[in-house]
């Protein structure tokens, strides 16, 4: 018999307000605070406001990056990735998991090719 891994519907379903983050105007590794608990679920909404197209080919990247210590060295999990087109006023949304434990630290690290850069604002919601 097959495995199957279901999550919550996030349309469904609360996160309490110490599961809630949100970081405005970043460039780079956008690191969000610690999470009121640890969780293994997690949607993310990423609202790309400016991009800027260098020597770049490919499109901007966004992956979901989990850990359990705050400077990414133990634990780390990358739980999803979106992509977003070159272009201003793009939303990305990423779900994702955390397969081996409940995390604290989550953050949202951008992948721009060549010297191509962006600002974005993201949303995280995660459930224990």
């Amino acid at each position: 018999m097959a495995q199957e891994i279901t999550g919550p519907r996030f349309g469904h379903v609360l996160s309490p307000t110490d599961m809630i983050r949100e970081v405005a105007d970043q460039t780079g590794n956008g690191a969000f605070s610690v999470l009121g608990q640890g969780a293994r679920w997690l949607f993310c909404r990423i609202y790309l406001k400016a991009f800027t197209s260098g020597t770049g080919a490919d499109t901007p990247q966004f992956l979901l990056e989990g850990a359990s210590d705050a400077g990414f060295t133990t634990d780390v999990v990358t739980a999803g990735m979106g992509q977003a087109a070159r272009a201003d006023e793009q939303c990305v949304f990423i779900q994702g998991f955390a397969p081996l434990t409940a995390l604290k630290f989550w953050r949202v690290r951008p992948i721009f090719a060549g010297t191509d850069a962006g600002t974005y604002d993201a949303k995280l919601d995660a459930v224990s």
